[in-house]
């Protein structure tokens, strides 16, 4: 299968002179994918020192293409909101979560271990490494369980977004990955939670 991004250099072993015989130097051809101007182009260039400035065009042309993506752009949105969460993180109260806080936790965590579980089922067809994926999931829904009454409530949460985190990098995770910042906001105290943004 064609790769979709490449670059291929065509080298002489020899150098080639100029009509005066005054330089002398490389001719240097080839091909590209992405390029600046259309999906894939041909190039050509004097001298070896152009290798490194056709590389970085191209390494460019590869990343605009790639934050063009809408799926990154989301993501990069995601990321920027989470950030923001972050920083509220600093006005909660260090103190420990009260038995009825921890009693709701829990619940919201079995809640959203069921939407997990469902979603991973939906997403993997192969039955041993469904049981793989949700036995790492359950697992980390059960620290989160064992560690709310371990960790006062900003270091509680912290914990549970680096979870969050780990559980939207699963290229697979694509509805999760959309709603990582939602996931994050339903687990924040009441009065930072107003104070914050929804996603539409």
């Amino acid at each position: 299968m064609e790769p979709k991004y490449k670059i291929i250099f065509q080298i002489p072993t020899s150098k080639t002179s100029d009509k005066e015989g005054y330089s002398v130097y490389y001719a240097i051809s080839g091909n590209v994918c992405p390029g600046p101007l259309a999906y894939e182009e041909n190039f050509s260039f004097k001298g070896d020192t152009g290798i490194f400035t056709q590389i970085t065009t191209w390494l460019n042309c590869i990343w605009e293409e790639l934050s063009s993506n809408p799926i990154v752009k989301k993501v990069e949105f995601q990321q920027q909101q989470i950030e923001e969460i972050f920083e509220r993180f600093e006005s909660i109260k260090d103190e420990y979560f009260s038995e009825d806080e921890a009693k709701e936790l829990r619940k919201k965590l079995d809640k959203l271990e069921e939407t997990l579980k469902e979603q991973i089922k939906q997403n993997q067809d192969n039955k041993k490494e469904f049981e793989k994926q949700f036995e790492n999931l359950h697992n980390d829904i059960d620290t989160l369980k064992q560690t709310i009454h371990s960790f006062k409530k900003k270091g509680w949460l912290k914990s549970f977004t680096t979870k969050v985190f780990k559980w939207t990098k699963d290229s697979e995770n694509r509805t999760l990955l959309k709603d990582g910042y939602k996931v994050i906001r339903e687990f924040l105290p009441e009065d930072i939670k107003s104070n914050i943004p929804d996603l539409e």
